[in-house]
């Protein structure tokens, strides 16, 4: 027993050493066998149904998922050009805040304005110290972000056109009599994580519709780009609405706190519907993974690869629930994900 947990401890740690010095290839692979088992439906259905050449079918994918990507940066694109129009807006507001805020510190805990401008002075020091650095990393990673965008649709057509081939390699490094059950298991992970894609761009069409209309209604400029980016930053659990909400908050904060207050409101009222309407009804079911695992599985992928694991944790962890599920060997592992203890489960199924 202690010889196996070794095993598996330094398994995990070589597994980690490699996912982590090796992520400028696994990152873009992942994406591209992930977006693969998305468009391999459509594609499968224009070469059996439609009569298409393979390479016709697969750019016909890539086509797709250029113009799903080419949307996406189009809001964003006009979000940012109506923000920059706004800048001045933007700016006596936050003016106002900032005075109203210093005021404050005044009359509650007697912090003079001078003592105010030597706080800010040192911060701003420190921040322009740092800025060289960030700039630096920061155009890192923009060519590493653009080397990945060019690489990644490469991959998805070429895995998509060696299909076969890799099946094929895949099984023949299982028992044969075990390649029934991973024949299976492929089938599942592909037609669960398409239904799941298809499912959920109508949720963040829905919730940034909604979202945007909440944020219309309080009087939020941008409302259209605020509420499709909240959407969009929900494929983070937990993270990304926080990251999504943050900026019209602030720009609410500016006017009133009752402002504040009410896109609050609005993004609890639609993540409460996505949870319990919107996502039941268009994904049809969702894999059940316990908060405590995906929290940690989250916090790991971010570790490792950053902004890139932050978005594959999720499907990845769904789909190893998936083969944990099928393979006895790893029961440990389905338990471990589940959010409800196997005993439970066996009463379900008994009543």
């Amino acid at each position: 027993m202690k010889r196996d947990l070794t095993k598996w401890i330094i398994a995990l740690g070589f597994l980690t050493t490699l996912l982590y010095l090796g992520r400028a290839l696994f990152i873009p692979l992942c994406f591209s066998f992930l977006i693969s088992f998305a468009c391999y439906p459509l594609c499968r259905w224009l070469e059996d149904k439609k009569s298409w050449p393979r390479w016709m079918a697969i750019t016909a994918c890539l086509m797709a998922l250029f113009a799903f990507v080419g949307a996406l940066t189009a809001v964003a694109v006009i979000g940012i050009a109506e923000l920059a129009h706004q800048k001045e807006i933007i700016n006596d507001q936050f003016q106002l805040a900032n005075h109203q805020f210093r005021q404050f510190m005044t009359d509650q805990f007697s912090i003079s304005k001078e003592r105010q401008d030597l706080y800010l002075q040192q911060l701003g020091t420190d921040v322009l110290s740092s800025l060289a650095g960030l700039l630096k990393s920061f155009m890192s990673f923009s060519a590493s972000a653009l080397a990945t965008l060019v690489i990644i649709p490469v991959f998805v057509a070429l895995i998509l056109a060696s299909r076969e081939i890799l099946v094929a390699s895949l099984m023949s490094a299982v028992p044969e009599e075990s390649r029934s059950m991973w024949h299976e298991i492929l089938h599942e992970s592909i037609t669960t994580f398409y239904e799941f894609v298809k499912g959920m761009a109508i949720v963040y069409l829905f919730v940034g519709i909604m979202n945007t209309v909440g944020l219309v209604l309080l009087g939020i400029p941008n409302a259209m780009f605020f509420g499709f980016l909240a959407s969009i930053l929900t494929m983070i659990p937990y993270i990304g609405i926080l990251i999504g909400g943050a900026v019209p908050v602030a720009l609410a904060l500016t006017d009133s706190p009752a402002k504040a207050l009410g896109v609050i409101t609005v993004f609890i009222v639609v993540q409460y519907l996505e949870a319990n309407v919107i996502f039941p009804r268009a994904v049809g079911h969702r894999l059940k993974i316990n908060t405590l695992m995906m929290l940690v599985s989250l916090i790991a992928g971010g570790i490792l690869w950053g902004g890139a694991g932050l978005i594959l944790t999720p499907p990845i962890i769904g789909i190893l629930k998936i083969i944990s599920d099928k393979i006895p060997s790893w029961r440990p592992l389905a338990i471990l994900l589940d959010d409800k203890p196997p005993l439970s489960k066996d009463n379900q199924g008994k009543a």
